[in-house]
């Protein structure tokens, strides 16, 4: 899934520092009454996540994300740009090391929990733009179909399928590596999922 190494032609784009927080996506839900007019729009295990405004939304929906990105005047970021903004150092993970980094990146935490969208603790973790977190903590959404790269082969994927990247806080380390992507189903809710939303200049 993650080769042939190609060339991707890139324009200029913005994208969030750090993944679309509890508490942000608390106030799309009141500002556009999802919570109390269409119960299927709420995030997995939603009460519970309420107690921890700071960490990253999770168990929604590509539909939610889109909805949420555009309700702050963004977007999903496409795969292309998703990785060009995590390897900006030029090395396998957004901080540039050639080995994972506990003390850089919520990883490998099996049966644990996500940390704060900008949670100190791993900010020698930050990209060199000062990106939190593009390694790690949660699963992220792009905006792109999942394709086979040009010259790799075939895989099986289901229509509208599309591409998560960055690994998540039960990942193994080289799941986390920058150029790693993941299929899902556009209905995927789970705990390990969340986005960061980007914009065009």
């Amino acid at each position: 899934d993650h080769a042939p190494q190609h060339t991707v032609t890139q324009s200029a784009f913005l994208i969030d520092r750090s993944e679309v927080s509890v508490s942000a996506y608390r106030l799309f839900l009141e500002h556009e009454q999802r919570v109390l007019g269409a119960e299927q729009h709420r995030p997995l295990d939603w009460e519970a996540q309420l107690a921890e405004p700071r960490l990253p939304v999770r168990g929604v929906s590509l539909e939610d994300a889109r909805a949420f990105a555009a309700w702050a005047g963004k977007r999903l970021p496409s795969e292309p740009e998703w990785e060009a903004a995590a390897r900006r150092s030029g090395g396998p993970y957004p901080w540039g090391a050639e080995e994972p980094d506990s003390l850089r990146a919520c990883f490998e935490q099996v049966g644990g929990a996500p940390v704060a969208v900008e949670s100190p603790d791993y900010n020698r973790g930050r990209t060199p733009d000062g990106l939190f977190h593009m390694a790690g903590n949660v699963e992220e959404w792009t905006a792109s179909p999942f394709k086979i790269y040009p010259g790799g082969k075939a895989r099986a994927v289901e229509a509208g399928t599309r591409v998560v990247r960055g690994g998540h806080y039960e990942s193994d380390g080289f799941v986390l590596q920058v150029w790693r992507r993941t299929p899902a189903k556009p209905g995927r809710r789970d705990a390990l999922l969340g986005f960061r939303c980007a914009a065009s200049p």
